[in-house]
């Protein structure tokens, strides 16, 4: 797990208690609604008691974000996700070199649906900036973090059709520094761009009435969305009720598939008596003859 509390913020009092809510916060992404309450709670007291710090606000931002992703109603998902978006946005002005601050905006980026956000070009801008200072030797991420930033960014070009830097970014994971499972992830989506253009326009544009679809994200995932419950039910309602009628009707197919292998069989067996009989004929009429 990333540990994204800045060294210099952790000798003190400030330190402890943002070690605190950033710990709630990541259980906050790992599922837990209790948790991301408790984290704001945390949060707001350090931006009463230390405005302006970008780390708090960065955390503060992503937090509410969260909570967008724990809502219900499409209308206030949008409005948690930008006001979050707007606090990191601002986070990230005040302290553009700070890496924990560019990491947290570039995830919860890269989470959101590009059609709804069209914030893509966001992650694109944080997740190159990490990367710079990685390959200088300034970094807060291990090799397999840095693994799956690299691949994150990939997918982020590919997302906007941006298919040649995409495919630029894969083909480092291909390195042996990287794990076989990733290096095989990364052959696999470089294959996926073969034959396509080194830029393409991808439409991004969708009603906003079809807001949101949720797939609860895993391990390092900031944000989801969720379908039309009701829509899903009656999609599985149908769905048993095809199930049923194919059912009956493989039902019906096997049964007049038996009767067939029935009547070749005993047709079969009547040709073999009949063959049978014709032989004890023949057989007996050569007897016949020869006395």
């Amino acid at each position: 797990m990333l540990n994204l509390v800045n060294a210099s913020a952790s000798s003190d009092s400030f330190g402890q208690r943002l070690e605190q809510a950033v710990s709630l916060h990541m259980k906050g992404v790992d599922g837990d609604a209790a948790a991301v309450l408790q984290a704001i709670q945390m949060l707001e007291a350090l931006r009463a008691d230390y405005p302006g710090n970008p780390l708090v606000e960065a955390y503060y931002g992503s937090s509410l974000v969260l909570i967008a992703r724990d809502k219900t109603k499409p209308l206030e998902q949008l409005r948690w996700s930008n006001q979050g978006l707007k606090i990191l946005d601002s986070a990230v002005a005040a302290s553009p070199n700070d890496l924990t601050v560019r990491l947290l905006r570039g995830k919860n980026a890269y989470q959101l649906p590009e059609h709804h956000f069209q914030r893509t070009q966001t992650t694109i801008e944080d997740y190159t900036y990490i990367v710079g200072q990685h390959m200088r030797g300034n970094t807060i991420l291990t090799q397999e973090e840095y693994s799956q930033l690299l691949y994150e960014l990939g997918d982020a070009y590919a997302r906007i059709g941006r298919n040649q830097e995409a495919a630029s970014i894969w083909q480092r994971l291909e390195a042996p520094a990287n794990s076989p499972e990733m290096q095989q992830l990364a052959r696999q989506r470089l294959q996926s761009l073969e034959g396509k253009p080194a830029q393409e326009t991808i439409n991004q544009n969708s009603p906003l009435s079809a807001l949101i679809e949720m797939t609860r994200a895993i391990g390092g995932a900031l944000v989801s969305w969720s379908d039309d419950g009701k829509a899903r039910g009656k999609k599985d309602k149908m769905s048993k009720k095809e199930q049923k009628e194919r059912e009956k009707e493989r039902k019906k197919e096997r049964e007049k598939n038996r009767k067939r292998e029935l009547t070749q069989a005993q047709r079969k067996k009547k040709e073999k008596v009949a063959a049978q009989k014709r032989k004890k004929i023949k057989v007996k009429t050569k007897t016949n003859g020869n006395e």
